[in-house]
């Protein structure tokens, strides 16, 4: 389900005054899954920064902004999927890094050969 993010209005906490609207970084990228609360763009209103969040846990489809780019208050600017499932992450290569593998194999090696010395096998 396509749900569509805007710029937030001016908080009502905050005194009128005649400033921009301007996106600045950092700015999610589309195709990104992202989690409930995690940050999709920034918007600079002179003296305040809005962030603003994930609605919900999906994909963010599209991103009609760019940093410095001036917007609007509610003006949509991204695109997001809530019902974009989560990505699978694997658990066999978690921690994997060729520093492992080469040890791994560096110590297999040492290992074997020890076995062939020893068995006269060499």
């Amino acid at each position: 389900m396509d749900t569509e993010v805007k710029v937030p209005e001016r908080p009502s906490s905050l005194p009128e005054m005649d400033s921009e609207f301007v996106i600045i970084p950092p700015v999610s990228h589309p195709g990104k899954y992202l989690y409930k609360g995690e940050l999709i763009f920034c918007v600079d209103i002179g003296d305040v920064i809005l962030e603003v969040e994930a609605p919900e846990a999906g994909m963010l489809l599209s991103m009609e902004v760019k940093p410095g780019q001036k917007v609007e208050p509610n003006q949509v600017v991204a695109h997001f999927d809530k019902s974009h499932p989560e990505p699978i992450k694997s658990k066999i290569f978690h921690g994997f890094s060729l520093g492992h593998f080469l040890s791994g194999a560096l110590g297999a090696v040492v290992v074997l050969g020890i076995y062939a010395i020893w068995s006269n096998e060499l």
